[in-house]
């Protein structure tokens, strides 16, 4: 899938109005990860993904959650303590949650080499075991990281099951020759990402 950067982002700034550097640097990122990335066929399960990203971190790059005050928002904070305590609180593009996901996240990414940037600016190649992100969580925080579960999450069904284990997949409810459910694939996927073990 090739992209026409000029066009998206002058269609973009038409349609929202003028974005952040942060955004354009985020999006410019995410637009050469999905054209590498074979696997997406489909534009508008590229545009649901991308208004998933829009929607978790608000700027196009991974984030950690944030805390939630406890008189503020004593729902969500209730929520939060399920994991946040244990220190895999919500990071990335999806928001991952829980040890247990960021284990699975390790192991369906093993053996994949992504470039990582190391505290100091630098660059190093690092492959991915299932172990990575139980060892060092933020590693969840690198885009090309968080791309891979974002994407290869959606696509396979990290996220969520049916009550029989069968998991939900963007194909699901984004596919050729049918209307797309947006919001069916957002209660079933974006938002599932976010607070429910595997």
């Amino acid at each position: 899938m090739k992209f026409n950067k000029v066009t998206f982002f002058n269609d973009s700034k038409g349609r929202f109005g003028p974005l952040k550097q942060t955004e354009v640097n985020g999006l410019d990122f995410l637009l050469d990860q999905i054209e590498a990335d074979k696997e997406f066929t489909i534009l508008r399960q590229v545009a649901y993904m991308l208004a998933t990203v829009k929607g978790e971190t608000g700027v196009f790059q991974p984030l950690k959650e944030k805390r939630a005050n406890p008189k503020k928002q004593p729902a969500l904070f209730k929520q939060q303590q399920k994991y946040f305590p244990s220190g895999f609180f919500g990071r990335g593009y999806v928001q991952l949650t829980f040890k247990e996901n960021y284990r699975m996240a390790g192991q369906k990414l093993a053996g994949t080499v992504i470039e990582v940037q190391n505290k100091d600016g630098s660059k190093r190649k690092l492959t991915i075991d299932k172990d990575t992100f139980v060892n060092e969580p933020d590693l969840v925080m690198q885009p090309p990281a968080s791309y891979q579960i974002l994407a290869r999450g959606m696509r396979e069904g990290w996220f969520r099951k049916r009550k029989n284990k069968v998991p939900f997949k963007l194909s699901d409810f984004i596919k050729e020759g049918s209307p797309p459910d947006y919001k069916g694939a957002r209660n079933k996927i974006g938002r599932a990402s976010c607070r429910e073990r595997v």
